[in-house]
């Protein structure tokens, strides 16, 4: 058995890693483009605005986004399989704590060429793929097609609706929000609604 084990199993062991080693393919991957800025709903410098019912606005500043630049690996995988990601993030100001969050993050996958988009707000966190996502939404928990919403005398169209069930660090129950215009609405379980207001 010992025989056996050092004249074929070592040998083996001995080519895959130098296989392995040696056949590792050196991968560009681009970095976040002009033309995938085009998929973020926000700009640096936009200025969102909500109002609850009482007409109390709440303003979130968008004062950055960052982007992920070109970077090179070596890629290990034996089928050849190399992704590359690339993402940009939406930096918003919290204007009560005058502390900066990361509003949303776009991660796009160069293999697949998915677009997972993820949120949050107020610490409530989700993600939501625009292309795929709505296919198999009927078996997301939590999620839902609400098609069109209006809010004052503007209709916004492909909306969707996330829940929250879980409120030990946000008092978020509910949001609202499209692709092209981001967040729209945002409901609290203690009653407060907000609800974006376009300019």
């Amino acid at each position: 058995m010992n025989k056996v084990f050092f004249v074929i199993v070592i040998p083996l062991l001995i080519t895959s890693l130098c296989f392995f080693f040696s056949c590792a393919k050196k991968t560009e991957c681009s970095g976040f483009t002009d033309d995938d800025m085009l998929g973020l709903p926000y700009c640096v410098g936009d200025t969102l605005m909500f109002v609850d019912q009482n007409d109390n606005n709440f303003i979130i500043p968008i004062i950055d986004i960052e982007k992920s630049q070109p970077y090179t690996f070596k890629c290990r995988d034996l089928n050849g399989i190399c992704l590359c990601e690339r993402y940009a993030e939406i930096i918003a100001n919290n204007t009560a704590s005058s502390t900066e969050f990361v509003l949303i993050r776009l991660e796009i996958n160069s293999k697949s060429g998915t677009h997972i988009y993820r949120y949050n707000i107020e610490n409530f966190n989700f993600e939501f793929d625009f292309e795929n996502d709505p296919d198999y939404i009927g078996m997301m928990e939590n999620f839902f097609i609400v098609d069109s919403l209006i809010i004052s005398d503007t209709t916004y169209l492909n909306v969707f609706k996330v829940t929250n069930q879980d409120f030990e660090h946000t008092q978020v129950s509910s949001v609202f929000f499209n692709k092209s215009s981001g967040i729209l609405k945002i409901t609290k379980n203690n009653g407060t609604v907000l609800e974006f207001k376009h300019k």
